[in-house]
């Protein structure tokens, strides 16, 4: 995984890709020429804004709104940046390092 460092601003979008391995390569090649840069372990941050649709191997595009480098801080956050909406979702990742 990509590890952020959290005093440099955050990256706007979080893309999730999902593919076979048989099309590892492949998979490489487009990141590359999308992103500048390889995706790892699946997921790949950027400030690059693709519609999902049009990769075969996008899986999908999370928008980041806050970040933090704890829960206390990213709610802090939140209530700072007053980010409030009717029926809001929130969703959460698990990656393999917090397994």
């Amino acid at each position: 995984m990509e590890h952020l460092n959290l005093t440099a601003e955050c990256p706007k979008f979080l893309y999730n890709f999902n593919f076979d391995h048989h099309y590892n390569d492949l998979f490489r090649l487009e990141s590359r020429q999308m992103f500048g840069k390889e995706a790892l372990n699946k997921m790949l941050f950027s400030d690059i804004a693709f519609d999902p649709s049009v990769s075969v191997f996008i899986k999908n595009r999370v928008e980041i709104i806050s970040f933090a480098n704890n829960y206390c801080d990213l709610l802090d956050d939140i209530k700072r940046k007053n980010i409030q909406m009717e029926d809001f979702k929130v969703e959460y990742l698990t990656l393999e390092e917090d397994e």
